[in-house]
């Protein structure tokens, strides 16, 4: 081959053999040409000027594909990296797309399929989905075609009629192209609520309803509903009134309808208890009426009759009398002594609290509702049952009164006191709790059967603060400090325990010591005299002045503080100034401090302000932290070495 000097032509003259240019010729030897690599699958060869490599195929942009007649790396293109054309952009209306465009295909479009013969329509050809065809169904057992199949949807079947309607018997049994046949016949009679309007027919042409007030009993016979019913008129049945509510015979609609005695509403809708304490004696629309006043009364009163005397007050040709001094009222409209354990007023009825003892003690009220509205009570103390599903007891009373529930089965109980609810079953043996009642009430009641004992009685407050009082006092300041106590701030208190000591219950005139890190230095009762020691100091118990408070080892006083001594000094306990703080061995300075730490060939080995020593010649220190012990050893006369 002839030596060519132009680059390209030396390039030209290798690739004409597939071959790529690796030397150019010179004076001495002829151009060089190489093999060209054999490149691998999606690879092509770049076989040129000094370059022999193989590179990785392309892969194509969205929306482009590669030419399968040009690929790339294969035969003639094997120098030749992938070409990419543009994909179809859409298939015709009568095509589906059956795959999308991707990096080695274009987009593939099929077409639609009909649907062949006994085929229905079940979806239609779509952009990605082919036409979906279904089998003609055939009717299943028991079934009458009620439609053919067509081209857009499938054979429509419905099931046999069991049986034909009332009125009517069966002439034909069901086919598959049709239900039974039925044909109309005589009832013999009209059914309930019906009667026949030609005599003697009884079909469900001929039985029309009764009048619009009546059903039928029996045939031929309407009548109307009983009391306390109306009759619907849709389905001709007679409907219960409303809850708390009758009607008389014959109503035909809910609102005739009308609220019991002892309740209040409105007609058509259900009617609320009258509460205690209130009464109504007529059924029209309208409210409840308070009784009058010094008369109670329990839940649903149907009349001014059933108001009753209260608190201690009984019933005297149709007049409310107080009781002679000394006695109550009972709830069976009596007069009784007070209670042993109570006292009595000296101008008014009723019983009051026993001796060292102060509070209202009228009566408790106790009314119960629901299955509980036997419940009625009026007295000091009292027990009863609760019973049933739906069972409300409300409790009313001027004074302290203490409930327990002495026993339950069977059923879970609610307490509520204002915003205040229990709520407890027969997990627990007893549930009590005090309330200090005015006009507010304790409401007790089941939610479920079963049944519950509960107790109620009016409590006394205790005196306070080694106090007496008379019997049937009122008020705690009619509770008088016992001798040798006196008032102050609103509490007796002991006419003073000596300093160092206190009193620590009221009700035992006995005085103790403070306790230990408190002094007292004044003559009361009252702990809070026994005032804390500072910090870092103690005292024993019953100190009587503040110098017993000593403050501890490394501390001094300083006004009513104990305060750490500086750094590196010490003190005893019980300092009282700085400057019994003292620097500690190995350190030197005033007393009070600072204190220096002494140098490496110095020592001390005291407490106290002296000065370093220094060590003798030829000698190190073994020790320097100074705190117990010092030594200057001569290096002559030991073999270990410092």
């Amino acid at each position: 081959m002839g030596c060519v000097r132009a680059l390209i032509r030396l390039w030209a003259c290798c690739k004409k053999d597939n071959k790529g240019l690796a030397e150019v010729c010179n004076a001495n030897k002829d151009t060089v040409c190489v093999d060209c690599l054999q490149c691998p699958d999606n690879h092509f060869s770049i076989c040129e000027t000094f370059i022999n490599t193989c590179k990785q195929c392309s892969i194509c942009d969205n929306g482009f594909f590669a030419d399968p007649f040009r690929p790339c790396g294969k035969g003639s293109q094997r120098y030749d990296d992938t070409y990419c054309i543009p994909c179809k952009s859409s298939c015709l209306p009568t095509e589906y797309i059956a795959s999308p465009c991707n990096p080695y295909q274009d987009l593939v479009c099929k077409s639609c399929s009909a649907c062949g013969p006994n085929q229905y329509l079940a979806s239609p050809c779509s952009q990605y989905n082919n036409t979906l065809c279904k089998d003609c169904a055939a009717c299943p057992a028991n079934h009458y075609r009620v439609s053919e199949c067509s081209d857009t949807q499938n054979v429509r079947c419905n099931p046999c009629s069991a049986s034909c309607p009332f009125g009517y018997q069966k002439v034909a049994d069901c086919t598959f192209t049709q239900d039974i046949q039925c044909q109309m016949y005589d009832l013999g009679t009209c059914p309930q609520n019906y009667t026949s309007a030609v005599q003697g027919v009884f079909t469900v042409e001929t039985c029309v309803l009764c009048a619009d007030y009546a059903y039928e009993a029996s045939p031929g016979v309407c009548l109307g509903c009983d009391n306390g019913k109306y009759l619907d008129l849709t389905t001709r049945e007679c409907i219960d009134c409303p809850l708390n509510s009758y009607a008389p015979p014959y109503s035909n609609s809910v609102f005739q309808c009308q609220c019991l005695k002892g309740h209040t509403g409105y007609n058509s809708s259900a009617c609320s208890v009258c509460p205690i304490n209130y009464y109504r004696s007529g059924s029209e629309p309208g409210f409840c009426y308070p009784c009058p006043s010094g008369r109670v009364s329990k839940y649903a009163a149907e009349g001014i009759s059933q108001c009753l005397c209260s608190n201690n007050t009984i019933e005297t040709n149709g007049k409310c009398e107080n009781c002679a001094i000394g006695k109550y009222a009972t709830s069976d409209n009596t007069c009784q002594a007070c209670p042993t354990n109570y006292g009595y007023y000296p101008t008014r009825v009723g019983c009051g609290c026993p001796a060292n003892y102060y509070g209202f003690t009228d009566p408790i009220h106790v009314f119960g509702e629901g299955s509980c509205s036997s419940v009625l009570y009026r007295g000091y103390t009292t027990s009863f049952t609760l019973s049933g599903a739906s069972c409300t007891v409300w409790l009313n009373a001027f004074a302290s009164v203490r409930i327990k529930v002495l026993d339950i089965a069977g059923g879970a109980m609610k307490v509520k006191y204002g915003t205040d609810i229990y709520s407890f079953d027969g997990n627990i043996d007893v549930y009590e709790v005090n309330y200090q009642l005015t006009v507010s009430k304790v409401l007790m009641s089941l939610n479920t059967e079963g049944y519950a004992t509960v107790s109620a009685e009016i409590v006394c407050n205790r005196c306070p603060n080694a106090s007496t009082s008379s019997p049937a006092t009122m008020f705690v300041e009619g509770c008088q400090c016992q001798t040798g106590f006196s008032i102050v701030n609103g509490i007796c208190q002991k006419n003073g325990c000596p300093a160092g000591q206190y009193l620590p219950n009221y009700y035992d005139p006995t005085c103790v010591q403070c306790p230990e890190n408190t002094y007292k230095t004044t003559v009361s009762s009252l702990f809070k005299d026994c005032l804390p020691c500072p910090l870092h100091s103690y005292a024993q118990a019953g100190s009587t002045s503040f110098a017993d408070c000593q403050c501890l080892a490394n501390y001094y006083k300083s006004g009513t503080s104990c305060l750490e001594c500086p750094a590196n000094s010490i003190s005893a306990v019980n300092s009282l100034s700085a400057t019994s703080c003292q620097c500690k061995p190995g350190y030197t300075g005033p007393n009070g401090g600072p204190c220096t730490k002494c140098s490496s060939t110095q020592y001390k080995p005291t407490i106290g302000p002296e000065a370093c020593t220094s060590c003798r010649p030829n000698s190190v220190i073994v020790e320097n932290e100074n705190v117990s012990r010092m030594s200057a050893v001569s290096a002559r006369t030991t073999s270990r070495v410092y």
